[in-house]
């Protein structure tokens, strides 16, 4: 475990941290599978009355990691499936558990991430969060 994603329980209240603020909180297999498990294991504790999901650093999350997929790009459909496919997954865990979900979203969040508060029954933003959609330019 790599502590992409920090779980603490207290008082019957669960918090969920995106723990990768050097790289935005932007999304990668191995978080996404850190998340996975949190959220299997939260989906056993009847005691829990709300989950709180925020995120550690200056953004919410920028959406998938652009050097990652860089990294994949010789093999990027498979890369890029895999993020969607564990995502979709995160988002039906989401749904399945117990207790209700507050975002507490700041900073930057790439538009498309909102799949993953599809999952989250309430989204509380601070004023100065941006949704958007952010594209890149890099010469290869």
């Amino acid at each position: 475990m790599s502590n992409l994603i920090l779980l603490e329980t207290r008082d019957g209240i669960a918090t969920l941290t995106l723990n990768r603020p050097e790289r935005h909180n932007s999304l990668v297999p191995e978080l996404l599978c850190e998340m996975l498990n949190a959220l299997d294991g939260l989906s056993h504790q009847v005691e829990l009355c709300a989950i709180v999901l925020q995120a550690n650093g200056r953004s919410f999350s920028t959406g998938g990691d652009v050097q990652a997929f860089y990294d994949h790009r010789d093999n990027i459909g498979v890369y890029a499936s895999e993020i969607v496919g564990l995502l979709n997954q995160v988002i039906v865990a989401m749904v399945r558990l117990p207790a209700p979900i507050v975002a507490a979203v700041h900073g930057i969040v790439h538009r498309r991430l909102a799949r993953i508060c599809a999952g989250v029954g309430y989204r509380v933003r601070r004023a100065r969060s941006q949704f958007r959609a952010i594209l890149f330019r890099r010469r290869l």
